[in-house]
């Protein structure tokens, strides 16, 4: 539970979780293979929109990343990136 009268910050991370290349099929991920490619170990994170406000204000309602999007750099598909899609 969060304290109402204190400020925090709400974001969403990616980590890579372990050496495995995934693809998106069917509306699931599989795992496909181990990747040969170096893996990214940077910690990728997306404050949310409403970033500082308040714990009264946080626990009041559905937290919601919707504009978030997730993409690789079509000059380097090893590379994945988080970021606002409104931005």
């Amino acid at each position: 539970m969060l304290n109402p009268g204190y400020h925090y910050d709400v974001c969403i991370a990616i980590v890579s979780e372990d050496s495995y290349e995934y693809r998106f099929i069917d509306n699931e991920w599989i795992k496909k293979y181990v990747s040969t490619k170096k893996q990214n170990k940077e910690r990728q994170m997306l404050m949310h929109g409403d970033s500082p406000n308040t714990g009264r204000f946080w626990m009041n309602g559905i937290i919601s990343f919707e504009d978030a999007m997730i993409s690789h750099y079509d000059g380097a598909p090893d590379i994945v990136s988080i970021y606002d899609y409104h931005e």
